[in-house]
């Protein structure tokens, strides 16, 4: 019961280019529609990436966002 287009906080997208199960151009319509979205395609990929060795910098990316380093 949202729009996208209403989600104020930023929004992490991460798509395998290999996905079978849900087309790419599904994530680029989701990142094209939620105002701070950030997509990261995954060369590669396939639909269950997260269970192969890219969990480790997915992780990593969303810790240093959420934790920026002190300057």
């Amino acid at each position: 019961g949202f729009r996208l287009e209403d989600i104020p906080i930023p929004i992490r997208i991460w798509h395998g280019d290999l996905d079978n199960s849900t087309p790419l151009m599904m994530a680029k319509a989701l990142a094209a529609r939620i105002p701070k979205s950030t997509l990261t395609i995954l060369p590669g990929q396939g639909h269950m990436f997260a269970y192969g060795p890219i969990w480790h910098s997915i992780l990593s990316d969303l810790l240093e966002s959420a934790w920026p380093a002190p300057v």
